[in-house]
């Protein structure tokens, strides 16, 4: 102790300044990067875990947030710092999904809601406005991503439909055809047959194919007339779906014609409901208008409001919070900065002297083992002749 209390008088100023520059440091970073207003919140949401995942690539697309915050009111500089900041690390810190407990760990796993954090060292306003802005952009990017797959999903699907609801309809249009000949043949062959007793008897007897072929004739008349009934109901009902698939498949192709390029995805989700509204408001009120329409609104507007990507529904926070916050309390992290700056600095002053104590030692000693020089004006002693 004697030694240390001796070399830190010997060095004040050195201990000074060394525990200044270490306090110093440490009270930035501190106020920086550790002690800031910290604000959390829980955001309800109904998405399979899938299709999550998949989408979460586009939660780091710089170029799309940059288009996003173009659209949201709010301080420039927290969105210049979000944009700055978003990162897939940044992701994965400040979102966390919430699954099912009842699936978690399945293929068919759901989310149910996102655990969101954000902070901020200037105020408790800039840390919730930031994490509001963080919540957007992921439901927004979501919704964006959502629109744009069941859109062309839809229309794409209606094109295959529409080729194969046409092949249907030729396939069983010609097989109608051919049992109406088949009928024309078997009525010329039933009048030409006396009646039968046994026409009135009760028959397991299949009437159509080759096991059809032994009943009495009449009765395979009325086994044609049967299946031509049915046949006539089956061409109905693909002859009004391939109508109602010709008003949808309009409907997508008078859309992609004019559909922008969006900021946001609450701009491309009010688009398509005002368009949907606008377009079969000019098609009339007809049965099968209204069927194509209500169908489209279930399967786009309803089904992604169902997902709550319509808009944010936070079922708690964000929270507010008072002041700073971090690891231990504040005033307590820079009485333990403070102490471990003067160590740093006595350790410092230490290091110092012992350096320099062990550099004096080493030029004694250079000193003491020099050899000495001869005398240039030495005088032999002896006798002289």
């Amino acid at each position: 102790m004697t030694e240390v209390i001796a070399a830190t008088r010997a060095r004040f100023w050195l201990v000074i300044a060394a525990s200044a520059v270490v306090l110093t440091i440490g009270v930035v970073f501190l106020d920086r990067y550790v002690y800031q207003y910290k604000t959390e919140a829980f955001l309800d949401l109904r998405r399979d875990l899938l299709v999550y995942n998949t989408q979460r690539y586009a939660f780091y697309d710089k170029k799309q947030l940059a288009l996003y915050l173009e659209s949201q009111p709010g301080p420039d500089s927290e969105k210049e710092r979000l944009l700055n900041e978003i990162s897939e690390n940044l992701i994965r810190r400040n979102v966390k999904p919430l699954l099912n407990s009842s699936q978690k760990g399945g293929d068919g796993s759901v989310v149910v809601g996102l655990e969101l954090h954000s902070q901020s060292r200037d105020s408790a306003e800039s840390a919730v406005g930031r994490l509001r802005l963080l919540a957007g952009y992921i439901i927004d990017t979501q919704l964006m991503q959502s629109m744009r797959n069941t859109l062309r999903d839809g229309y794409l699907a209606s094109m295959a439909r529409s080729r194969q609801l046409d092949t249907q309809i030729i396939d069983k249009s010609t097989r109608l055809r051919d049992m109406e000949l088949s009928l024309k043949e078997m009525s010329g062959i039933a009048a030409r047959t006396p009646p039968s007793r046994e026409l009135s008897e009760q028959r397991l007897i299949s009437n159509v194919g080759e096991a059809g072929r032994y009943l009495p004739p009449r009765v395979q008349v009325i086994g044609i007339e049967s299946s031509m009934s049915s046949l006539r109901g089956e061409l109905r009902e693909l002859t009004v779906e391939r109508e109602r698939n010709g008003i949808r498949l309009g409907f997508y192709r008078k859309l992609y014609e004019v559909l922008p390029e969006f900021r946001s995805g609450a701009q491309m989700f009010e688009f398509f409901s005002t368009f949907v509204h606008d377009y079969f408001a000019k098609s009339g009120e007809s049965e099968n208008v209204q069927a194509v329409r209500n169908e489209l609104m279930a399967a786009v507007v309803d089904h992604l409001r169902a997902q709550r990507l319509d808009r944010l529904y936070f079922t708690a926070g964000p929270s507010v919070p008072i002041s700073r916050s971090g690891p231990i309390p504040l005033f307590g992290a820079i009485v333990l900065l403070a102490s471990l700056s003067v160590a740093f600095g006595i350790v410092l002053a230490l290091l110092v002297n012992a350096v320099s104590v062990r550099w004096k030692g080493a030029r004694a000693i250079n000193s003491s083992t020099r050899p000495s020089m001869p005398d240039r004006l030495s005088v032999a002693s002896g006798p002289v002749e």
